[in-house]
């Protein structure tokens, strides 16, 4: 069985699962690229693609019909970070591509379609069993295995 010395440090290894659900966030949505969506937890269904976006992507080579898709940039642009210090972990999932706010928010001539919001409420319940089976699993002395990599 693991055993710390205090809560505090107890505290400090659950940090560790933000690295984890960070990382379901990330990957819900980079598999949001490419797929139009439905509305999500108060966020809008994704809009057709404009018929001049289709015509530009076409000329473009980029696949039809593949909403923030045109050849992977953005997709392979979203990570996740964290940064731990004691009792003050945080984790970040998201992307440098200024792209991804205009997509994400809207903007006057593009409609939103959101990929980090959506992402963040589908993982919910993900992270939330993955927690508390880790938490269960470390106090009762158990083997424990990540949900996440099962």
């Amino acid at each position: 069985m693991r055993e710390f010395s205090s809560f505090g440090r107890f505290a400090e290894h659950l940090e560790l699962l933000s690295l984890q659900g960070a990382e379901v966030v990330r990957d819900i949505a980079k598999a949001k690229i490419g797929y139009y969506q439905d509305a999500s937890g108060g966020f809008p269904a994704w809009a057709p693609l404009a018929a001049s976006t289709e015509a530009e992507k076409r000329r473009l080579g980029a696949p039809p019909n593949a909403p923030l898709l045109r050849h992977g940039e953005l997709y392979a642009s979203i990570e996740y970070q964290a940064e731990f210090e004691p009792l003050e972990g945080n984790a970040v999932v998201g992307t440098p591509s200024e792209i991804a706010v205009y997509q994400e928010l809207g903007t006057p001539t593009i409609p939103p379609r959101p990929v980090f919001g959506p992402a963040g409420f589908e993982s919910r319940e993900t992270i939330a069993l993955e927690a508390s089976e880790t938490v269960v699993a470390w106090i009762s002395g158990k083997p424990w295995l990540p949900a996440i990599s099962r």
